[in-house]
């Protein structure tokens, strides 16, 4: 028996084997196989087919589908009929060899490996730059997909979320165009991490948040035993907070004098605070202090970790329901971060005044600290707005419409 068979299937063999190792998928098309590939194994003379999971088996490539099969199925019809070119076992050897050399070079052209590098694929154009939506870019050999890329996140202030620092970033720009100077305090309770703008120990009127340090100072006090508050005073500073009145912050200033106040404000954040002079007025008053955004951030982070339980959750009930006059600043982290805050607002030598403490977030986990000193560049109106969309860019992530809002007495 001629040993031409051996010989044959073992040149069909080393073509198959050479295109399993290029991954190609005309072998697929010209078996009828989707998951087929051929695997030569020197140890016997036959190529032999081995089954692999589908994702390993690319799709056979157009070229193969056309040429493989048609090839294929007129050298299976010359052999079946005996019009080779030659009698007998050798000659059907030398064409079955024939046929496995064709075999091989049509395979090759179907998986691209003959093919010209004017017959390769161009890459997909880039998508345009238009602002209409277009079709979603498919990967190519060597390009593939790209999405959109996702704002740089700024390397500082540390210890905040990424999240965090690209919002304190948008304050940052929102700022440098409203009017006057702002000192923001950010601080992250349970991280400890802090954010203070440029201008956030620059001095400024306290106006009525002077009166949470005021409560701060008679709720600890009386917590210790030190005065006693009566149901008048308790009346009296629920007014003073609640709808900031100024008449009940001047009854409880001087019914327990300057000193008790004064002498007790550094030990509750307020170590910068400076206080000028008043007219008709012998001594500090309540109504002309200034101080910077840094020491009211230190004012309610002791609100919320040092004062005594009882008095801690008296205050931050008050806080968080503070009459509509009141409804700015800190404010504007919007309901569902249950803000609370006590604003300030007058008109002082350097014009407007517009300042918000409080905190925000599940469990008051962000305090917020702004002091807005208009220095004659805006009003009232500008004051609140630039403070409420402070608080809604770093709590919520986006602006929202300018409180409305009213100055009263």
């Amino acid at each position: 028996m001629p040993r031409s068979r051996p010989r044959t299937a073992a040149v069909a063999g080393v073509a198959l084997a050479g295109l399993a190792a290029a991954g190609c998928p005309a072998l697929d098309a010209t078996f009828g196989q989707r998951e087929a590939v051929a695997r030569f194994q020197p140890q016997t003379p036959r190529a032999v087919l081995m089954k692999v999971p589908a994702s390993a088996a690319p799709r056979a490539g157009p070229a193969a589908r056309v040429c493989c099969p048609a090839v294929m199925s007129r050298s299976a019809e010359k052999a079946r009929r005996g019009r080779f070119p030659g009698r007998g076992c050798a000659a059907a050897a030398r064409a079955g060899t024939a046929a496995a050399a064709t075999l091989a070079t049509c395979l090759l052209a179907g998986c691209g490996i003959l093919s010209s590098p004017a017959a390769a694929p161009s890459p997909s154009p880039s998508p345009s730059s238009s602002s209409a939506p277009g079709p979603v870019p498919v990967p190519t050999a060597g390009h593939p997909a790209t999405s959109p890329a996702r704002p740089a996140c700024p390397a500082r202030p540390a210890g905040f979320s990424c999240t965090m620092r690209q919002r304190i970033a948008a304050v940052q720009r929102y700022l440098a165009h409203r009017p006057g100077l702002t000192g923001v305090v950010l601080r992250d309770r349970p991280t400890g991490a802090v954010w203070r703008d440029s201008g956030a120990r620059v001095q400024v009127y306290m106006a009525s948040t002077s009166k949470l340090a005021m409560a701060v100072t008679l709720l600890a006090q009386d917590q210790a035993g030190v005065i006693h508050l009566t149901s008048g005073d308790w009346a009296t500073l629920y007014q003073m907070i609640h709808v900031s009145s100024d008449n009940a912050a001047d009854g409880l200033w001087f019914k327990f004098g300057a000193r008790f106040y004064t002498s007790y404000f550094p030990r509750i954040g307020l170590a910068s605070a400076r206080y000028l002079p008043q007219a008709g007025v012998s001594g500090p008053y309540w109504g002309e202090m200034t101080c910077p955004a840094a020491d009211l951030s230190r004012l309610i982070n002791y609100v919320l970790t040092s004062l005594p339980a009882t008095s801690r959750d008296y205050l931050v009930n008050q806080l968080r329901h503070v009459a509509a006059d009141q409804h700015f600043g800190v404010w504007g982290a919007g309901p569902a971060s249950q803000p609370g805050n006590k604003d300030g607002w007058s008109l002082e030598k350097p014009g407007w005044i517009i300042d918000s403490v409080g905190f925000a977030g599940p469990g008051a986990r962000y305090t917020l600290a702004m002091m807005n000193s208009l220095r004659g560049q805006g009003g009232y109106r500008a004051g609140t707005g630039t403070v409420t969309e402070v608080a809604a860019l770093l709590l919520r992530g986006h602006q929202i419409p300018a409180p409305r809002v009213s100055a009263t007495p």
